[in-house]
């Protein structure tokens, strides 16, 4: 469990690093928000732990409370692959289909795939081309390893799926009038697109597209919040912009993180020898 103060600096870290209000956001959108998981750690009545399972860096924080997993969600989580062979009873294949960090495990078990959700996997392309019969174009239009093979076959291709691909631009801007602009709100390459069409944007969509922070701060009237809360660009690193927010509090700050009985402590707990050992080689 972490003690209060380092509790209260990460919590502080976030803050500053946040571009928007942190009260503004949403706990369950924090929860499958990658970039967000120290300060659910830090805040741990913030999560739900179903949504928690699906969030590739929530991995260690799930492996020291595995009663609360949901496997079948988990099942969709690629940094959980580890945690899957090693509780195989509990994977959900047809969510491990769609899991582009499954491929190995997909390939021992071709038995138990679940086509169409494969169909979407973009480490899957060498499965799916062997197979080809059994794939599901419409969510094949949705993975950017298939771009060649979507050519090879325009007829076949949903370009509701095609909207979202984040390879496909090419493929889009020569089709503009068969763009799906809510799918293509989510596409984190379609910024040109979006940018010169405004009008057609979808922006609860676009509050969850890591690419779209631009567009979003430039009109936070629009902005959905509970999306945006998913969003792992909403913490960033502008130091610049930390520096001038820690400017009123310095002094303080580092008092409280360089007091000599916090520095002690760590010499004790760490075996560092200032007399002999190197600062920059621990």
């Amino acid at each position: 469990m972490l003690n209060k103060l380092n509790k209260f600096l990460i919590c502080l870290w976030f803050m500053l690093r946040l571009k928007f209000p942190l009260d503004l956001l949403d706990r369950d959108g924090l929860c499958s928000n990658p970039s967000a998981v120290d300060l659910l750690e830090a805040n741990p009545e913030w999560i739900d732990w179903n949504i928690l399972s699906c969030n590739p860096n929530g991995i260690r924080l799930l492996e020291k409370n595995r009663r609360r997993i949901h496997w079948t969600l988990l099942s969709s989580n690629p940094g959980a692959i580890d945690l899957l062979e090693q509780n195989i009873r509990y994977v959900n294949w047809l969510l491990l289909s769609s899991n582009p960090g499954a491929f190995l495990l997909l390939k021992e078990n071709i038995d138990k795939i679940d086509w169409a959700f494969l169909s979407e996997n973009p480490s899957a392309m060498p499965l799916l081309l062997e197979h080809v019969d059994q794939i599901n174009w419409t969510l094949l239009s949705r993975n950017p390893s298939a771009i060649e093979l979507l050519k090879k076959n325009p007829q076949k291709i949903s370009w509701w799926g095609l909207s979202s691909n984040p390879g496909a631009i090419d493929l889009l801007k020569k089709h503009p009038e068969k763009i799906d602009w809510r799918e293509l709100s989510s596409n984190p390459n379609a910024m040109e697109l979006l940018s010169a069409n405004l009008e057609k944007i979808h922006w609860g969509v676009l509050s969850r597209n890591p690419s779209a922070m631009s567009l979003l701060e430039n009109h936070p009237e629009k902005i959905d919040w509970v999306w945006l809360s998913s969003n792992p660009s909403i913490f960033a690193y502008d130091y610049e912009t930390m520096k001038e927010k820690t400017s009123l509090y310095k002094e303080e700050l580092i008092q409280m993180c360089l007091h000599p009985k916090r520095f002690a402590k760590y010499l004790y707990e760490y075996n560092y020898d200032l007399g002999t050992d190197d600062p920059f080689n621990l």
